[in-house]
């Protein structure tokens, strides 16, 4: 029953820490940190369709897991595979189904810091939310 209760504390206290974060840097209209829920099967066996995840913005590397601007109406949550001049191949993990794009190393918002343990009812943000578009124009992503 400890562990339970401890387990369940330590959960609470991170995302506390994640909307307060989400919440004060969201005022200047660029989120720091913000969830997406992965939809589709091509970054699996990685992550799950469904599946919540917790991004951050921080510059990126080559094997991140990003969420980038592809030029779709959505964007998409991809691997950085690798960078080549001014260019930045992503791909999923899902070789069978994945479709993968060369982007430019701006269009590349966030970068995965871990998935998260959420229950279905709780309603996370949208990838494509209007911030994003807000934060890109402003010269304030990564």
């Amino acid at each position: 029953m400890r562990v339970v209760v401890f387990v369940f504390k330590v959960l609470a206290l991170t995302l506390g820490l994640v909307a307060v974060l989400h919440f004060v840097t969201a005022e200047y209209g660029c989120p720091l940190v913000f969830m997406v829920e992965v939809e589709g099967a091509s970054m699996e066996p990685t992550l799950e369709s469904g599946e919540r995840v917790l991004f951050i913005r921080r510059p990126w590397q080559q094997g991140d897991v990003v969420v980038a601007d592809v030029g779709e109406d959505k964007l998409v949550v991809k691997r950085v595979v690798r960078r080549w001049h001014q260019w930045a191949y992503l791909a999923g993990d899902n070789r069978a189904i994945s479709r993968d794009y060369w982007v430019q190393p701006a269009d590349i918002r966030s970068v995965m810091f871990c998935p998260v343990p959420l229950p279905k009812v709780i309603k996370t943000a949208a990838a494509s939310q209007p911030s994003d578009a807000a934060c890109a124009q402003d010269g304030r992503m990564p």
